[in-house]
């Protein structure tokens, strides 16, 4: 993004420069191969502020169109911020409002590891995301992600079992990309779905 910004640094800078992602402390390796429960129903988290960028409308629409179509998920929101109102009442109007929930922020990184423990996914379909250390705390705690593509970490996992990039335009597209996604993660043990 930097160099789209000043191409006219790129000749002086592209081969003197490195880019270095973010690190997390080592206590979110503790317990690292602690096996997961298989549940019938799909826990989503998603931990984060609760702005536009966030995607957090699209990614009720989207959790709406997998109970609709017999994917049982439940979506987790911890956080808070300026959309939250908005995003409470989207639920409120769900035939699936009893599949949301919730809940404030926390920085204790105990907290958020039992938080992750209890999730099979995590969702952050971010715009303008620089980096997004989420991402990189779910995946410590054992939690594939799901992410927009062109964002945070986009470019450092291929589309795979731990990691999905979604366009974020096309529900019925991200929503078959889902799908797919749990069928390689093995979260979906529930019926085959088309």
């Amino acid at each position: 993004k930097f160099m789209e910004l000043f191409p006219q640094a790129l000749e002086y800078i592209k081969n003197k420069c490195l880019v270095i992602p973010n690190g997390i402390p080592e206590t979110w390796f503790d317990n690292l191969h602690q096996e997961k429960i298989q549940r019938d129903v799909i826990n989503f988290v998603y931990q984060g502020t609760f702005h536009a960028r966030k995607n957090l409308l699209y990614t009720v629409d989207l959790m709406d169109c997998l109970n609709v179509n017999g994917v049982e998920c439940k979506f987790r929101m911890y956080g808070a911020g300026p959309e939250q109102e908005l995003i409470e009442k989207k639920i409120k109007e769900s035939n699936y409002s009893s599949c949301y929930s919730m809940d404030s922020w926390s920085n204790s990184i105990e907290v958020i590891k039992k938080r992750y423990s209890e999730a099979d996914i995590f969702i952050m379909l971010s715009s303008d995301e620089t980096f997004g250390i989420s991402y990189i705390e779910a995946l410590a705690s054992g939690v594939p992600i799901v992410y927009k593509k062109g964002e945070g970490v986009d470019g450092f996992f291929e589309d795979s079992e731990v990691a999905l990039g979604l366009e974020c335009e096309e529900l019925e597209e991200d929503y078959r990309k889902i799908v797919s996604f749990l069928k390689k993660t093995g979260k979906n043990k529930q019926k085959t779905y088309d």
